[in-house]
């Protein structure tokens, strides 16, 4: 009498190849340096000096904003001061909110109660710029003295320089861009590396010539392989953003 010959369960051996190349991730400390200590080390030298360097500021002026008053001649002039040029006001707007420019200046000719020409500027910011803003206003008060010192005509436009309208927005830290570069880092070298290294070791311990042998389908087998990377991959972001949160205030 034939014994009933029971089927091998193909989900059961995906679940144990799944959780064995889990452990095996874990027991190699070369996969834990470059996927977790790495991007983290990484973190935490350009957090340290990224912003390091001398000051300078990023403005950028208003569409209809003045080019021919002296006060416009002395900002260009300026070796800390570097006016960048937008097509696309929307644009602009982004980059002041996350504080790649310092401020935008409106800069117009009018004249004062006394029919004396003026030139007054308007300074609009935000509080992503606070950290540079504050040294920025003394800066155009230097070069407002400095522009009315040289005046070869007394007729010359007298400068107003605004209070600074500052809008509150989220505040952006150095750590909120250099965070996901280093997390898109950690994704591509286990994407690009970690999978390629897991079946070059395996060809070195013959594994893969026991693919032949085995009652395992092979789809299950390399996607039992590609899942265990899978979730190794998305501890270590967890990881790394747990770790930017609390350690590095990333927001």
């Amino acid at each position: 009498m034939k014994s009933d010959q029971k089927s091998y369960s193909q989900s059961k051996a995906l679940w144990a190849i799944t959780k064995a190349s889990f452990k095996a991730i874990f027991a190699n400390p070369s996969a834990l340096f470059f996927s977790v200590l790495f991007p983290i080390i990484f973190i935490l030298i350009f957090g340290a000096f990224g912003s390091s360097g001398g000051v300078s500021y990023r403005i950028a002026l208003t569409a209809n904003s003045d080019t021919s008053s002296a006060f416009y001649r002395g900002l260009k002039k300026s070796s800390v001061i570097k006016i960048v040029t937008y097509t696309d006001t929307a644009d602009l707007n982004e980059d002041l909110i996350k504080g790649n420019l310092t401020a935008v200046l409106d800069i117009q000719s009018a004249t004062d109660s006394l029919q004396k020409p003026i030139t007054k500027v308007h300074v609009r910011s935000t509080t992503a710029s606070s950290n540079t803003l504050g040294s920025f206003m003394p800066m155009l008060d230097y070069l407002r003295l400095k522009t009315e010192s040289n005046k070869p005509d007394i007729n010359l436009s007298s400068i107003q320089i605004e209070k600074p309208e500052v809008k509150a927005v989220r505040k952006y830290r150095q750590i909120d861009f250099i965070l996901p570069g280093q997390l898109g880092f950690s994704v591509l070298f286990s994407t690009l590396f970690g999978i390629a290294f897991t079946f070059f070791g395996l060809r070195e311990q013959l594994v893969l010539k026991r693919f032949y042998a085995s009652p395992v389908n092979r789809i299950n087998i390399l996607i039992g392989i590609g899942a265990s990377r899978l979730f190794f991959q998305l501890i270590n972001v967890i990881v790394l953003i747990v770790f930017g949160h609390f350690v590095l205030n990333f927001t």
